[in-house]
């Protein structure tokens, strides 16, 4: 029998970890930035320790981005159920990172929002992504599928009894949505108004922007999204893990 063994993270990579979840998301260049800044402080603080020479291996332990990963998630994945993945998304085959919980499941899915959400705006958040689900899979097409965010407010016509919901009760969901990057605005609505910087953000937030499902969505709620709400499978986008 062999167990499993672990090696405390480095300096380095407990603050990339902590970075990473407080952001939620980070695509690969930022998160290389973070990486590099995080290096250079620690260096910093090295070069000022008398005690360098014995530190230095606990607190650089990796160099790259993908060796900090595997070695975080070597850690976690034992110890906290949890693990950084990566998930490509657009035809420029960006890169974004984030935690998941490797135990998965329904249930795990069901209770991401039961922190900043009541009981009304979590069924109306289930509506909102079940409609972008159905339209992925009734578009041949595309294989990012983007609504407008004035359908999203009228999902709220939907909800049976109890649940109910203001236009305005829906504006703040939606808004909430694409700060905490389970939503983003579409590339076309984003391309649009970047043309026009004077009303950039008036373009984004008018009920015309269209809007789609952000990497958050696809990492953390997998196995909602598949499992519950049928999303295709064949129009999921690239995973990739890091192991070493």
């Amino acid at each position: 029998m062999t167990a499993a063994t672990t090696q405390a993270l480095s300096r380095v990579e407990q603050l990339l970890l902590q970075r990473l979840m407080a952001a939620h998301v980070l695509d690969d260049k930022d998160a290389k930035s973070i990486l590099c800044e995080i290096q250079q402080q620690q260096q910093q603080l090295l070069t000022q320790d008398d005690n360098a020479a014995t530190n230095a291996n606990n607190n650089n332990a990796s160099s790259s981005l993908e060796e900090c990963f595997a070695n975080i998630n070597q850690q976690m994945t034992h110890g906290f159920g949890l693990e950084i993945a990566t998930v490509v998304m657009d035809a420029s085959t960006t890169k974004y990172h984030a935690v998941m919980n490797t135990h998965g499941g329904d249930d795990v899915s069901k209770k991401a929002f039961e922190k900043h959400f009541d009981a009304h705006d979590r069924q109306f958040i289930l509506l909102i992504l079940q409609h972008l689900v159905d339209a992925t899979a009734n578009d041949n097409d595309n294989k990012v599928v983007v609504v407008a965010r004035r359908d999203l407010y009228n999902l709220r016509g939907e909800l049976q009894e109890p649940y109910r919901m203001s236009l305005q009760g829906a504006e703040h969901v939606v808004e909430s949505l694409i700060q905490q990057q389970w939503l983003r605005i579409s590339s076309t609505t984003a391309t649009t108004a970047n043309k026009n910087k004077n009303n950039k953000k008036r373009n984004e937030s008018s009920m015309q922007a269209t809007l789609e499902l952000a990497p958050r969505s696809y990492l953390e709620l997998s196995h909602l999204l598949v499992e519950d709400m049928v999303f295709p499978q064949d129009d999921l986008p690239q995973f990739l893990f890091h192991k070493l």
